[in-house]
């Protein structure tokens, strides 16, 4: 995932990426899935792309504000 974001690719290549990751390892995220169910496959790909962007974007976030708490010590959530 680092790797796709480092090179600014977008889901089109994670998904070529996972696909083949997923193949290799025989897993599609239940039994009686398999490659030919693309519907499923596509929305589990995305959903794990999204997660992984949106965590990333956070932690980032995170961190900058961590370097500002001599600044600002207290956060507020909204």
């Amino acid at each position: 995932m680092s790797k796709h974001m480092e090179d600014g690719a977008g889901l089109g290549a994670f998904k070529r990426d996972m696909r083949q990751l997923m193949a290799a390892k025989g897993w599609y995220g239940r039994p009686d899935k398999t490659a030919a169910d693309k519907q499923y496959i596509n929305w589990r790909l995305r959903t794990i792309y999204q997660t992984n962007i949106l965590t990333a974007y956070s932690a980032g976030e995170t961190r900058q504000m961590l370097r500002q708490t001599h600044l600002f010590p207290y956060w507020q959530y909204k």
